[in-house]
């Protein structure tokens, strides 16, 4: 049984799979964030996630460098994007946990991972930075289409490949 990261590697080598691959990265290097079905519903579970957390994780972000070095190697462009949460999400974890200070370090290193691998960043954290609606939203850290849109219209903005299928 093939990894996730062998897949990547093998769709890489081969000479006809697309060389653009778009990447979730804050969360990922912050932590695995749990899905929950409103912005109020399990705070409980999200304090519990983020308060025993202190810097970013050096494991995960060891993940990202391993797999932006064959993607550079195969002359791709990547494209590493932080994903956005709620704003009441976001004031709930930053006044009861060291949310935005693991953030701000989280997305300090992939700034500069993204520089190293010439891949494109951008940080969609909150709504504020692409223009975003606090009402397109269906929980706490998953946005309704139109805010979807945006983020994937300042992501690839006037591209020719087909974004509609971009998730």
């Amino acid at each position: 049984m093939q990894t996730l990261f062998q897949f990547f590697i093998e769709k890489l080598r081969n000479p006809m799979s697309p060389k653009h691959f778009c990447l979730c990265v804050a969360s990922f290097v912050c932590i695995s964030l749990l899905c929950v079905s409103t912005v109020d519903c399990n705070e409980r579970e999200f304090l519990a996630v983020f308060n025993p957390f202190r810097e970013p994780s050096l494991r995960r972000l060891g993940y990202l460098h391993e797999t932006l070095r064959p993607c550079q190697a195969n002359n791709c462009q990547v494209y590493l994007f932080a994903t956005v949460s709620h704003p009441r999400l976001r004031e709930r974890l930053a006044s009861k946990t060291k949310f935005l200070e693991v953030e701000e370090k989280s997305l300090s290193a992939i700034k500069e991972l993204a520089l190293n691998f010439h891949a494109k960043f951008i940080d969609f954290g909150s709504v504020e930075k692409f223009a975003g609606d606090p009402d397109c939203f269906v929980d706490g850290i998953h946005p309704l289409e139109p805010n979807t849109r945006r983020m994937i219209d300042r992501l690839l903005p006037r591209t020719s490949e087909a974004s509609y299928a971009v998730q």
